[in-house]
């Protein structure tokens, strides 16, 4: 790459060497600032880029600029988080104009570590939401510099809330593993999704050599077998607790294994969380999690240790912040510069999400042998779901399938305009049959740290779906009323109008975008409303249409059989089908509500009419399930009659998709 692109490159206001480039995908970004389009393009550029860092991909970017002087370039420049050749090294970007065929900006060209061609043409590729999938793990790239393991390793194989324990052996590859797994859980191998091995995130890729992700396995459980102290409850004080509680009452229960956790009081600005470990022992660390019942957590803190509960208190790793949990994954704090002899440990927060809360024990140096790497298995939860995510999908006909859509509006054009808007529904719940689709939406869900955290008091799909809900609401997704302004960052911003959808808006499904006016600088922000659940993962912000079209592919992704339900009183959410209950089970992503189906009616005082549900191979009125007493209901379901229905007998099968839908359950009830 230094060949190709000298020896430094600009970062910031700095200098920094060409090698300092993260060795994945390298983009370079030919742009100038008098270029309107590229004006335009850079920032959507940027979410590009910021969303891929995020994902921790390793994917890099090089300006290449087409100013027409320095200073034109240095103030275009100041606009971007990424690296740029220098503006003087006016040949080197003549030449790499010419190798690659440069001939209109903004272009974007994709090179590989060792600076192959990889696209010569990828402005369109780079804003395509599956983009970050086709990246290399920055975690993948760290794992070739791990001691690769030298003789079989032992693994913890997990599902469905059982253990087992497998010898894996190294050079044997991926494809014996995945036999060894099956022999045990008999998960057919088209459905079986696998995770862990070190990745927080996603599935496992097989195109990474074994050996390296064992090492990457074997790597994270370090410390793992440190001992946890169990500070009893009695044993632990605050500076201060919600409402005054005491220990053990529901703000002042701060165990691991607590249903609530310790809240600091709101006017808390110093807050402090001490646990007494009876004796002077040898402290290696702490371990923090997030608040479940509610999603509040610790985002940053410091630890201080000492013999005596007056002091003096000692910082921790010379006052070092760490980094704190997420809502599903506890954070393990082990102390760099080595375990230190103290009786007390002070947790101090610094910064949290939602409010300071966290539940919180001390890590002893005595303890076992770390533990070995973890895998989490998956297959479809629900046993009738035909979806095998590992065998190749078949192309569709894309036009034969416009015509059955045609032809299906056509036989509804005689009902009413609300029945007649179904019609997208229907494309967007076969969308989420889409692999590429459920491969993006799987990369975004922490499924071993959900799995470790179910309730084995329930069944396994719907302890695990408590859990993934929680999560979507708690960290995942956010709601917005109006958006933050773009140009300031304030949140004083307020709904004034709408705008037409630009032209990349309408791909991904905005139909509608609002435009909200900021109190702060006057500035105003544009607000898509997005449908493609593509884009969702991306924006992961909006309101319930899109909180519920983003979950149901979630999921979908997971092997739930899932419906997207539209209430016709201006409500949408989930359902799923359990195999354990026989039965479909009601789920609102907004609320992190499971099985809750009068919560509108009863909890909202909703005065519902028409609740029809979208799944993969069937459309259905779910009314009665969201009612008490569905004669009461029956004289405001006037849109439609109840006899409309049943002229629309036809099944439609959908080419290429095996999607039979029964019209006739678009208004008749659920059988």
């Amino acid at each position: 790459m230094e060949a190709l692109l000298g020896k430094t490159l600009l970062h910031g206001k700095g200098e920094v060497a060409t090698p300092s480039l993260q060795g994945g995908v390298v983009a370079l970004y030919f742009s100038a600032g008098w270029c309107p389009p590229c004006k335009g393009f850079t920032p959507q550029f940027r979410k590009v880029y910021d969303h891929v860092k995020s994902k921790n991909r390793a994917f890099d970017v090089v300006f290449v600029s087409s100013d027409r002087d320095e200073n034109s370039f240095r103030e275009y420049f100041s606009t971007m988080p990424w690296h740029a050749l220098p503006f003087s090294d006016r040949p080197r970007q003549q030449q790499l104009s010419t190798m690659f065929g440069v001939r209109g900006i903004p272009a974007v060209v994709l090179l590989d570590a060792s600076g192959r061609l990889l696209d010569s043409n990828a402005r369109g590729k780079v804003m395509d939401p599956g983009f970050p999938l086709s990246l290399p793990r920055c975690i993948d790239l760290a794992a070739a510099e791990l001691p690769e393991p030298q003789g079989s390793v032992q693994l913890l194989l997990r599902h469905q809330g059982a253990e087992y324990d497998i010898e894996c052996e190294p050079s044997e590859g991926w494809e014996m593993l995945r036999m060894q797994i099956y022999s045990m859980i008999d998960v057919p191998s088209e459905q079986l999704k696998l995770f862990g091995l070190g990745l927080p995130k996603g599935q496992l890729d097989e195109s990474v050599p074994l050996p390296r992700a064992l090492a990457r396995g074997i790597e994270a459980q370090k410390h793992s077998g440190l001992q946890l102290a169990k500070v009893p409850l009695d044993a632990r004080r605050a500076s201060s607790s919600w409402n005054d509680d005491k220990p053990g009452e529901r703000h002042h229960t701060g165990t691991l294994d607590s249903a609530s956790a310790w809240c600091a009081k709101k006017e808390d600005c110093n807050p402090w969380y001490q646990l007494d470990l009876g004796e002077v022992q040898n402290v290696a660390g702490v371990m923090l999690a997030a608040r479940l019942d509610v999603g509040q957590w610790v985002t940053r803190f410091r630890v201080e240790l000492s013999d005596s509960e007056d002091g003096p208190w000692t910082p921790a790793d010379d006052g070092r912040e760490f980094a704190g949990p997420s809502y599903a994954s506890p954070v393990r704090a082990v102390f760099e510069n080595g375990s230190q002899l103290a009786r007390f440990v002070r947790v101090l927060p610094v910064s949290h999400q939602n409010h300071c809360s966290l539940r919180a024990d001390v890590l002893l140096a005595a303890g076992d042998p770390d533990k070995p790497p973890v895998i989490v298995a998956l297959g479809n939860f629900s046993a009738g779901d035909p979806f095998e995510p590992a065998t190749p999908e078949v192309a569709t006909d894309a036009m034969m399938e416009e015509q059955h859509l045609a032809m299906l509006q056509a036989k509804l054009s005689s009902l009413p305009p609300k029945l007649q808007h179904q019609v997208a529904s229907l494309g967007t719940v076969q969308g989420y049959e889409k692999k590429q689709l459920q491969r993006q939406a799987l990369d975004e869900v922490p499924v071993v740290d959900l799995d470790a955290s179910v309730d084995p008091r329930e069944s396994y799909e719907i302890a695990f779906l408590r859990m993934l809900v929680r999560w979507f609401k708690h960290e995942f997704f956010s709601w917005t009323n109006a958006p933050r302004c773009e140009h300031c960052g304030s949140t004083e911003t307020k709904t004034v109008g709408r705008a037409e959808p630009t032209p990349e808006e309408q791909h991904f499904k905005a139909n509608t975008v609002e435009v909200a006016a900021c109190s702060k600088c006057g500035g105003q922000t544009r607000f898509p409303r997005y449908n493609d659940p593509a884009k969702l993962l991306q924006t992961r912000t909006g309101r319930c249409g899109e909180w519920a079209n983003c979950f149901t592919l979630v999921c979908r992704s997971l092997g739930y059989e899932a419906r997207h339900i539209h209430d016709w009183t201006d409500h949408v959410w989930t359902e799923i089908f359990s195999d354990s209950s026989k039965r479909w089970i009601h789920v609102d992503s907004c609320e992190a509500a499971v099985d809750a189906p009068l919560m509108y009616e009863k909890g909202w005082g909703k005065k519902l009419t028409y609740c029809i549900g979208f799944a993969r191979d069937h459309v259905v009125d779910v009314s009665k399930r969201y009612t008490q007493n569905f004669e009461e209901l029956l004289p405001r379901r006037t849109q439609c009659s109840e006899e409309a229905g049943t002229c629309m007998a036809p099944a439609w099968h959908l080419h290429g998709t095996c999607m039979g839908i029964y019209m006739a359950s678009l208004v008749g009830p659920e059988p």
